[in-house]
């Protein structure tokens, strides 16, 4: 499976009771080369961006307001600094506006899923997702990461998503965060990935893109670039004006890793090899402080509610992982086919290396049976909850089908299957509990 994803970037949208002291190029903004310095501090990391026409207009959370003329006209989008030295890239900046006509183009259900990079693990509070074509959806647990989409975190709120290469991350509240790029194909052990927070509190536990190279997963921030060379990762991104901090933290089996955090200043990165290891950054265009050792009460006092995302994501994971039916073929403690067993028991036991056990004191129907098999090859292939759900609905209903069930009872059985998953997961189950109680209601399906 190879996944691509383009650059894109999360805006805090507000709503503003007025707009003031909107400023012209001209008026204000010192403009050097490509680049434009927004006067006013480190607002616009924070703010809304707006296409205008050719216009670009940078609305504050607190009523400040700036518009560039004519920015979308120029052939390369010009980068955005603070008057602190925060960067907000060109690219990043259109993204950040969204797409020109919203809602005008749809993906089809083959390209949606080429355009799956993750999936969110675990969520706190409101989170949202901007897809492409500049529609908004609330995120919950099992929903699709894709290409392009644009994670928003709110007051109070976190987000754990797990990428397809198992790179873990989570974001705290009032983050901004983008996919900058994401390539993997495991079959050819290649692949990158890059990304790109503009605020917010976040942590990483590197997966397999990591061990490709040295260079092939790196995390940005306004005024730092962090390469994560096979470890876990903990940053506050202009969480305090334009400071960034940066630290490097234990792995679970207690080794360490190594990032690098350099920027544009042109001297050496620093360079975090022991656990605690922390540096700040202030500006693109100055130099990321010596390192010092944080203590555990220090890095759970700057990052404590994002790593405890970072846990539960992971525990969330590891919890679906042991809950996955055993593929080898025998289930521990029974016999192996031919030993003992009569030819029903040998059967049985082709049943149990399947992946899917049988009910106890009961058989499995077909339906049933059918419906977990494409479920668990649905997840193997890297599918969501939701996708093993329909893809186990649809091989049920073929199998049901095929067995003289009227198309009545196929669509009744569909739709408790449903049921059953949303009951599930509005009574706070896990995507994997809720997929297990839709395939247990398959089972109860009545067909004639």
């Amino acid at each position: 499976m190879k996944i691509s994803a383009q650059a894109f970037h999360i805006g805090y949208h507000i709503q503003s009771a007025g707009i003031e002291n909107i400023n012209a190029l001209n008026g204000g903004a010192q403009s050097f080369g490509d680049s434009i310095v927004v006067p006013g501090g480190a607002w616009p990391l924070t703010a809304e961006f707006v296409r205008q026409g050719p216009d670009l207009l940078i609305s504050g959370r607190d009523g400040e307001s700036f518009v560039v003329r004519d920015y979308f006209f120029r052939e390369t989008a010009a980068d955005l600094h603070t008057e602190g030295g925060a960067v907000l890239p060109g690219a990043i900046v259109e993204r950040l506006t969204g797409p020109l006509a919203p809602g005008q183009f749809a993906q089809t259900n083959s390209e949606a899923e080429n355009d799956i990079v993750g999936r969110v693990e675990t969520v706190l509070g409101n989170a949202t997702a901007l897809r492409v074509d500049g529609t908004q959806v609330e995120l919950t647990a099992g929903d699709p990461i894709m290409a392009g989409d644009v994670l928003q975190t709110a007051a109070e709120a976190s987000l754990g998503v797990v990428f397809a290469d198992k790179t873990t991350m989570s974001l705290g509240e009032e983050g901004r965060l983008v996919v900058d790029d994401f390539v993997y194909d495991p079959q050819a052990n290649a692949g990158g990935m890059s990304i790109n927070i503009v605020q917010g509190v976040f942590t990483f536990v590197s997966g397999e893109i990591a061990k490709i190279g040295p260079d092939t997963m790196t995390v940005y921030t306004p005024v730092a670039t962090v390469g994560i060379r096979g470890t876990k990762v903990a940053g506050r991104a202009a969480a305090e004006g334009e400071q960034n901090t940066i630290s490097l933290l234990p792995n679970e089996d207690g080794t360490v890793g190594v990032i690098a955090v350099g920027n544009q200043s042109g001297a050496a990165p620093q360079i975090l090899t022991i656990a605690g290891a922390t540096t700040t950054v202030s500006s693109q265009f100055q130099a990321a402080t010596p390192q010092i050792v944080y203590s555990q009460a220090q890095i759970q006092q700057q990052y404590g509610n994002a790593l405890q995302t970072l846990d539960a994501a992971q525990q969330s994971v590891q919890t679906r992982q042991d809950n996955q039916p055993d593929q080898s073929g025998d289930q521990q403690g029974e016999a192996a086919p031919g030993e003992g067993e009569s030819e029903g028991d040998g059967a049985e036991t082709e049943q149990e290396a399947s992946g899917t056990p049988e009910p106890e004191g009961e058989g499995v129907s077909e339906e049933e049976q059918a419906a977990r098999d494409a479920a668990d090859a649905a997840e193997r292939d890297g599918e969501t909850p939701e996708g093993a759900l329909e893809a186990a609905i649809e091989a049920a209903a073929d199998r049901a089908l095929a067995e003289g069930a009227s198309p009545e009872e196929v669509a009744e059985a569909e739709a408790e299957a449903r049921d059953a998953y949303n009951e599930a997961i509005a009574n706070g189950e896990s995507p994997e509990s809720a997929l297990e109680a839709a395939m247990e209601s398959v089972g109860e399906a009545e067909f004639s």
